[in-house]
């Protein structure tokens, strides 16, 4: 009857170290977290800063560019600030080889649609297809934005362009306005190409 008792005891110590062996080194609760590396597929750094001096309003920012072998992807990530009088405003604007996958822009503080316009024209054969406009008065649609904010663009090659075909790239940056020209300055920002 001992001998039972000690099989049973010694069983039960057995399970006892293989639980608590699989509880110390099997997480049930990771889900395959893998920390980030930082700057892993960073391939290049472009920074900019378009000012109109007249009214004070001026983009000032980088875009990061992750080039792969067929792959191109950039977040732009700017400052911007829009001076008095100024119906300008800031836009980016990107050629018919990039589209613009996610904008987010907070100005004055303000996280809704309130100060941000985007525009896609369906034609290639236009210089700029599409505009993202930060605080750039339209009637109607957006109010003239004095004030400051961060915009953050995340942009990636279109599906029809393959980066082999490729000689350059750029993005425009446009700021300021009077009466009804906008855009006074603007800046062709290249994106280095490996």
């Amino acid at each position: 009857m001992n001998e039972s008792y000690l099989k049973i005891a010694l069983g039960i110590c057995i399970m006892a170290v293989l639980a608590l062996v699989f509880v110390n080194y099997v997480d049930l609760s990771k889900d395959n977290y893998e920390p980030p590396y930082g700057n892993e597929e960073l391939t290049s750094l472009t920074e900019f800063n378009v000012a109109y001096d007249e009214t004070n309003t001026y983009a000032k920012g980088t875009a990061f560019v992750m080039q792969g072998k067929d792959s191109l992807r950039m977040r732009i990530v700017a400052d911007v600030v829009v001076g008095e009088d100024d119906p300008g405003g800031v836009s980016f604007n990107f050629t018919p080889d990039l589209k613009v996958t996610k904008v987010l822009c907070s100005f004055n503080d303000d996280v809704s649609e309130k100060y941000v316009s985007i525009f896609y024209y369906v034609s290639t054969s236009v210089k700029y297809n599409t505009i993202v406009e930060v605080a750039r008065e339209h009637p109607i649609l957006l109010p003239n934005g004095v004030g400051n904010g961060t915009v953050i663009l995340d942009v990636q090659l279109n599906g029809h362009t393959a980066l082999k075909d490729i000689d350059s790239l750029y993005f425009t940056v446009a700021v300021g306005g009077k009466g009804n020209t906008v855009g006074i300055v603007h800046e062709e920002i290249p994106i280095p190409l490996l």
